[in-house]
C-alpha cells in the first residue's frame, strides 16, 4: 500500500513511498497541514471561511472543492473523510504525519518534574528515553518554517498558536533529555539537546544556563564561557537588559575559575580557523537545512558537496561550518587543497590548521592522528579534486578518529565507501515564460536566490539598483543565461556600473568572456568563467573532451540510449563515459529518471569547441534523425493501452524533438519532418496541447507549401493537414484557402498517379478539412468520406468519423451527428484510444444538450470529464466542465454551474491560454452571475468575454442582460441585435429560450407592450419551458405581471 508522509516541521513537505511530491497551491497545501494536524472533521463552510475569507461562499466552496481535487490528486484520498458537507482526517498505518508522531513520543514526560503519571512508564526506562530522543530529532524545525498564508488570517493566528505549543512541548522534552544527561554523566548527548533548546529561544536565560553548565561539566570551559559573553550581547542587543543575577553568577564563576588556571587555556588550540568572509550569504536556506540534517545524522561522517566550478560549494561549505560550530565542540578547521599537489603537503597544511605543538618523533600523519583521536571536530577540506590521492589520509583519519566529522568540497567524487554526496545546485532562478512570471516583483528576491545574489553583489557596484518591471525580464535572463550560477552571477553582476542589465545579458549570450573580473582579492582561477571551465576541461582524457564536446548538441535533458545513438557508440562505452563525467561534476545525472542535463554556461562553452571542431553538422544531424525517428515511433503507443507511459516518455524528450524539428525546417528537410509528423500531431492530440502546436507546424507548413512545386510528394499534405487541425480556434483566410486546395488537388492528382492509397486519403482529408472551415458541411462530409474508403487506416490518427460528426452538428443534425460520434466511439474503444473515446462521449454529450436533452446529456458530459482527468487532458476538461456548466445553470443549481465554470478558468490560467479559448466560459461566468443577482460580478466578466477578437454570442446574450439591469436601453438593443446575427449557429435551444426571454426584456424596458407581450408569449409557448432555472430567477413571472399591471415604462430600468 503507498506510504504517506506530512512533514511539517520546517517548511512544509509531502512525500509518497519517499518520493518528495508537491501540491500546486500554497492554500492547498495550508489546507492539508490544517486537517492532519487538527486530525479533526470540519465543516465546508468553516474551512472556505477560514481560507478564503473575501470570496462569496460560493467562490470560497468552489476554491475549497479546488484545493481538495489538488491534494488528492497529489496524495490520494485514504487519508480524507469527504461529504456533502464535512471534510476530515482518517490515520492509517500507512501514513505518518510527524507532528502527530513527535506529539505521540512527547506524552511519555511526566506531568510535573520527577513525576510519573498515571500509565506512564518510569522515568528512566529505555522505551521512554528512545521516544523522547526520537521526539527530539523530529522537532529540529519550527513549524511550518517559511511558510504563511497572508490573505488568511484565521489560518494564521491557528499556525503561530500551534507553532508556541509546539515549541513549548519542544522545550519540555529537549530540557528533559539536557537534565537526564547531566544525572547520567552523557554530558556530550545533553550538550547537543541543550544547544537544541537555546535555538528554540536564545533569550530563555533558563535554557542558557543548562547549555553554560553542560559545557563546564564537559570539560570545555572555555566554550561555557564563550556561550554566556553570547547570551550577555544578545539580551543587551534585543532587550536591553543585563543577565539575570543567576546567569551572571555562573558564567563569572566559570571565568574565574578557568583564570586561576584549573584550564591552561594557553595550550588550548585554535577552536577555529574558518577564514572571515567579507561579504554576506545569500539564499540556500533549503540546502542548509538539508545539510545541517545529514552531517548531524549519527551515520554521516563524510560528507562531500560535489558540482562543477562556480556553483557556490566554498561558499556553502563556510556557511555551514559557521553554523555548526556549536555541533563541535572541539574545533572546526578549514583546509584549502587548491594549490596541494602532494599527500605529503596535505598533511602538512592539515597540521598547521590544527595547530598542536610539533612532534618532530612522530611523522605528520601520526600526529594528526593523536590530536584528532579523541576529539569531536569537524574538518572541512576545499577543492579536494585538486588532489585525489587525499583519499587515503581521509580514510585513515575516518577510521582513527571516531568522533571527526569531514566536510569536502569537490568536483569529483572521492569514491571512498563511507562517503555521502550532496550535489550543490544552480540557484533557484525565475522562469522566461509561463505564469510563475506573475510572481510580484517585489518578492522577486526572497522567491529567486539567483536574483537575490544578482541584486546583492550588483549594489556592491551600484549602491541604487532597484528591480523593477522595466529591468525584471532583464534579470531574468541574465539569471537563466548564467543558469543560476553563484559565481557568474556575482561577476555578471560587477557590470553594474557600466551596463544596464539588458545589455549584460546580451554580452553573456555574445561571449563566456564577458563574465571576468579584475578584482584583485578573488582567487585567480573565479576571476573569469573561461578560467574555471578550462580547468575542468584539462583535467579530461581525449575522449572524455570528445564526448563533452558533442554532448553540446543536447539543448535539453537526455538519455544513455540518446548518447548512445546520436554518438554512435556502443551502449556500454555510452554508459561508462557519461556516468564518470557526471561523477566530475560536468553533467547532471537524475537518478530519478535516468537523465542527464549539461550547465547552460557548460554547454555554451562546449558548443563553442563543438563548433571550432568541424563536427558540429554532423552531430546536430545525427540528434535531429535520433528524435524525429523517435517521435514516429513513438506514434502508435500514443494510440492505446499504453497512452500515458509513452506520452509520459514523450514529455520527457519532447524538447529534444522540437530542437531537431526546427533544425529540419532550417535546413529545409521536409522528409524528415514527413517522418515525424503524425507522431507529433498524435501527441498534441492526446495531450490537447493545441495552443502548443502552433510554433512547430506553422513553419513547417510554410516550409511545404514554398516546396510543393520544386518538390512533390503526396504525404506533404500530411503537415497542412495536422497545422489545420491544431488551427481550432483561428479563422482560415480565402487566400490561405484557395492555395490549399490548390495543392491539395496537385498532391491527389499525383497519389492517383501513384496508386498511393495513403497519400490519396491524407490529400482528401486536407481537402475536406478546407472545406469544413469554410462551413461546406456537406462537401466536407464527402471528402472526409472518400479518404476514410481510399485508406480506412486514417482513421485512427485523423478521427475521421468525429470530423464528419462535427460537420453534422454544426448544422443542427444532432442525431446524424451522433450516429457518426458513435462510430467514432467504437473505433477508439477497438484501438484502446482513451482520449478517441472521452471526445466522442463529450460530443455526444453537446448534441443531447442540442436536441433539448439536459437528462441524457449530462452522464456522457460527466463521464467525458472524468475520462480527460484521468489521461491528463486539459483542453477536453475545460469543454466537458462549460457543458456540464451550461446544464447546471438551466438546471437552476447555480453553485454548482459557478463551481464548474471556476474550474474552466482555473485551467486556462494553469495553462497559459489565450483569451479566445475561454471566453465562452468568461461569459457564462456573467450569465450565472446575473441569475444569481451579483450584477457587478457579471460586468467584471462579461466585459472580459468581450475582448481579443469577436464575442460570442453568450457574451452578447449576457450583455443584454445586463444593460437591461443596468438601465442602458441602447447597449441592450446594441448587444440584442449582435446576439440575433450569432443564433443561427448557436445549436442549443435552451439558450434560444434565453435569447427570447431577453428580447421580452429589451422591449418590455423600452415599453414596447405589443412587442414585448409577443416575444414574452413565444418564451412561456416554446417546448422547453419551464426550466430548473427559472425557480431560482423569475425573470418571465417578473416580467409578465409588470405587464398585466400596465408598468412596463416603469420596468424598464428596475430589472
Amino acid at each position: 500500500m503507498t506510504q504517506i508522509e506530512f512533514l511539517f516541521f520546517g517548511p512544509p513537505c509531502f512525500r509518497v513511498n519517499g518520493t518528495a511530491v508537491k501540491i500546486g497551491r500554497r492554500k492547498a497545501v495550508a489546507l492539508a497541514a490544517y486537517l492532519a494536524v487538527t486530525g479533526k472533521v470540519h465543516s465546508r463552510e468553516k474551512l472556505a471561511t477560514m481560507f478564503w475569507p473575501e470570496s462569496d461562499p460560493a467562490r470560497s466552496r468552489a476554491s475549497l472543492r479546488k484545493a481538495l481535487w489538488l491534494m488528492a490528486k497529489t496524495l490520494g484520498t485514504s487519508w480524507l473523510s469527504i461529504d456533502r458537507e464535512t471534510i476530515g482526517f482518517v490515520p492509517h498505518a500507512n501514513l505518518q504525519v510527524d507532528v502527530n508522531r513527535f506529539l505521540e513520543c512527547a506524552a511519555v514526560l511526566p506531568q510535573k518534574e520527577g513525576e510519573v503519571g498515571e500509565n506512564r512508564p518510569e522515568p528512566f526506562q529505555p522505551e521512554r528515553i528512545n521516544a523522547l530522543e526520537e521526539a527530539a530529532q523530529i522537532c529540529k524545525r519550527s513549524f511550518l518554517s517559511g511558510f504563511s498564508l497572508n490573505d488568511a488570517p484565521d489560518f494564521e493566528d491557528w499556525q503561530l498558536e500551534q507553532a508556541e505549543y509546539l515549541k513549548g512541548r519542544a522545550a519540555e522534552v529537549l530540557g528533559f533529555l539536557a537534565r537526564f544527561g547531566i544525572n547520567r554523566g552523557t554530558y556530550s548527548q545533553a550538550v547537543s539537546h541543550a544547544r537544541q533548546l537555546v535555538a528554540l529561544d536564545p533569550l530563555d536565560e533558563g535554557a542558557q544556563r543548562l547549555l553554560i553548565r553542560l559545557y563546564e561539566k564537559a570539560g570545555h570551559p572555555g566554550l561555557a564561557i564563550r556561550q554566556y559573553e553570547k547570551c550577555k550581547a544578545l539580551l543587551e542587543k534585543e532587550l536591553g537588559v543585563l543577565p539575570e543575577d543567576k546567569t551572571t553568577a555562573l558564567g563569572e564563576r566559570i571565568r574565574n575559575t578557568n583564570r586561576d588556571g584549573q584550564i591552561n587555556s594557553d595550550n588550548a588550540p585554535p577552536r577555529t580557523n574558518l577564514p572571515a568572509r567579507s561579504t554576506c550569504f545569500v539564499g540556500r536556506k533549503d540546502d542548509i537545512n538539508a545539510l545541517v540534517g545529514k552531517i548531524t545524522a549519527p551515520e554521516v561522517r563524510l560528507l562531500t558537496l560535489t558540482g562543477p566550478g562556480g556553483i557556490g560549494k566554498t561558499r556553502l561549505a563556510l556557511e555551514l561550518a559557521e553554523i555548526l560550530m556549536n555541533c563541535f565542540p572541539d574545533g572546526v578547521f578549514f583546509i584549502g587543497m587548491a594549490g596541494l599537489r602532494t599527500p605529503g603537503e596535505l598533511a602538512g597544511e592539515l597540521l598547521k590548521a590544527l595547530g598542536p605543538e610539533s612532534d618532530r618523533k612522530t611523522g605528520l600523519e601520526g600526529q594528526i592522528v593523536n590530536f584528532l583521536r579523541h576529539r569531536k571536530a569537524l574538518l572541512v577540506m576545499d577543492n579536494f579534486e585538486h588532489l585525489a590521492e587525499g583519499g587515503g589520509l581521509v580514510l585513515t583519519l575516518l577510521e582513527q578518529a571516531p568522533n571527526l566529522n569531514i566536510l569536502v568540497t569537490s568536483r569529483i567524487r572521492l569514491m571512498l565507501e563511507g562517503e555521502h554526496l550532496f550535489p550543490v545546485p544552480d540557484l533557484s532562478r525565475p522562469p522566461l515564460s509561463g505564469r510563475e512570471k506573475a510572481v510580484a516583483i517585489c518578492r522577486a528576491e526572497e522567491t529567486w536566490d539567483a536574483v537575490a545574489l544578482f541584486l546583492s553583489a550588483a549594489r556592491r557596484v551600484r549602491p541604487t539598483v532597484k528591480l523593477d518591471a522595466d529591468n525584471f525580464q532583464a534579470v531574468s535572463r541574465i539569471c537563466d543565461l548564467t543558469g543560476g550560477m553563484p559565481l557568474a552571477l556575482i561577476l555578471a553582476a560587477g557590470w553594474m556600473d557600466v551596463f544596464p542589465p539588458e545589455k549584460i545579458a546580451d554580452r553573456i549570450r555574445e561571449s563566456l568572456d564577458f563574465l571576468r573580473t579584475d578584482i584583485r582579492d578573488m582567487p585567480e582561477r573565479h576571476q573569469s568563467i573561461l578560467a574555471v571551465l578550462d580547468t575542468s576541461w584539462t583535467c579530461l582524457s581525449k575522449e572524455e573532451k570528445d564526448l563533452l564536446m558533442k554532448l553540446a548538441a543536447f539543448r535539453h535533458s537526455f538519455t544513455l540510449e540518446a548518447v548512445s545513438r546520436v554518438m554512435e557508440i556502443e551502449p556500454e562505452t555510452a554508459v561508462r563515459r557519461t556516468t564518470g563525467l557526471a561523477r566530475k561534476s560536468l553533467l547532471r545525472a537524475d537518478p530519478e529518471t535516468g537523465r542527464f542535463e549539461m550547465h547552460p554556461l557548460l554547454r555554451q562553452y562546449a558548443g563553442k569547441r563543438l563548433s571550432a571542431s568541424g563536427l558540429e553538422d554532423e552531430v546536430l544531424d545525427a540528434h535531429k534523425h535520433h528524435y524525429l525517428d523517435l517521435a514516429r515511433d513513438n506514434e502508435p503507443g500514443l494510440i492505446g493501452e499504453r497512452m500515458l507511459a509513452c506520452r509520459e516518455k514523450m514529455d520527457a524528450e519532447f524538447p529534444n524533438i522540437r530542437q531537431a524539428w526546427f533544425r529540419a525546417v532550417d535546413q529545409q528537410d521536409l522528409f524528415a519532418l514527413i517522418r515525424a509528423v503524425k507522431g507529433v500531431y498524435v501527441y498534441f492530440d492526446m495531450h490537447t496541447r493545441y495552443h502548443e502546436s502552433k510554433a512547430l507546424f506553422q513553419p513547417a507548413k510554410t516550409l511545404v507549401m514554398e516546396m510543393a512545386g520544386a518538390e512533390p510528394c503526396p504525404d506533404m499534405a500530411l503537415i497542412p493537414l495536422c497545422w489545420l487541425d491544431m488551427a481550432t480556434t483561428e479563422r482560415l483566410a480565402a487566400r490561405q484557402a484557395s492555395e490549399l486546395k490548390d495543392r491539395a488537388g496537385q498532391w491527389l492528382r499525383l497519389a492517383v498517379k501513384r496508386k498511393d492509397r495513403s497519400g490519396r486519403a491524407y490529400a482528401l482529408l486536407l481537402m475536406g478539412a478546407v472545406a469544413q472551415k469554410e462551413k461546406a458541411w456537406d462537401k466536407a462530409i464527402r471528402l472526409f468520406g472518400l479518404g476514410l474508403k481510399a485508406y480506412p487506416g486514417i482513421e485512427r490518427a485523423f478521427w475521421v468519423t468525429v470530423r464528419m460528426g462535427l460537420c453534422r452538428q454544426a448544422q443542427g443534425r444532432m442525431d446524424k451527428a451522433i450516429e457518426y460520434f458513435r462510430q467514432g466511439h467504437k473505433a477508439g474503444t477497438e484501438a484502446g484510444d482513451e482520449i478517441k473515446k472521452a471526445w466522442t462521449l463529450c460530443n455526444i454529450g453537446i448534441c443531447e444538450v442540442g436536441k433539448g436533452n439536459l437528462e441524457s446529456g449530462q452522464p456522457p458530459l460527466q463521464a467525458a470529464a472524468d475520462a480527460f482527468d484521468r489521461i491528463r487532458a486539459p483542453i477536453g476538461m475545460m469543454t466537458a466542465y462549460e457543458e456540464l456548466g451550461l446544464i447546471s445553470l438551466l438546471n437552476g443549481d447555480l453553485a454548482r454551474a459557478d463551481s464548474l465554470t471556476d474550474r474552466v478558468l482555473d485551467i486556462a490560467k494553469d495553462l497559459g491560454l489565450a483569451l479566445p479559448r475561454f471566453k465562452n466560459a468568461l461569459a457564462l461566468k456573467g450569465l450565472i452571475s446575473i441569475a444569481a443577482d451579483h450584477p457587478r460580478r457579471a460586468e467584471t466578466f462579461l466585459i472580459q468575454a468581450q475582448e481579443g477578437g469577436q464575442p460570442l454570442f453568450m457574451a452578447h446574450l449576457g450583455m443584454t442582460f445586463l444593460a437591461c439591469l443596468t438601465k442602458d436601453p441602447a447597449n441592450a438593443r446594441f448587444h440584442l441585435e449582435a446576439a440575433d446575427k450569432t443564433l443561427p449557429s448557436v445549436h442549443k435551444p435552451h439558450l434560444n429560450l434565453l435569447y427570447l426571454l431577453a428580447r421580452a426584456w429589451v422591449w418590455v424596458a423600452a415599453g414596447q407592450d405589443l412587442q414585448a407581450a409577443e416575444a414574452l408569449g413565444a418564451v412561456y409557448h416554446h417546448p422547453l419551458y419551464p426550466v430548473g432555472l427559472f425557480r431560482v430567477w423569475n425573470l418571465p413571472g417578473q416580467l409578465l405581471g409588470r405587464l398585466k399591471s400596465g408598468m412596463a415604462p416603469s420596468l424598464a430600468m428596475d430589472g
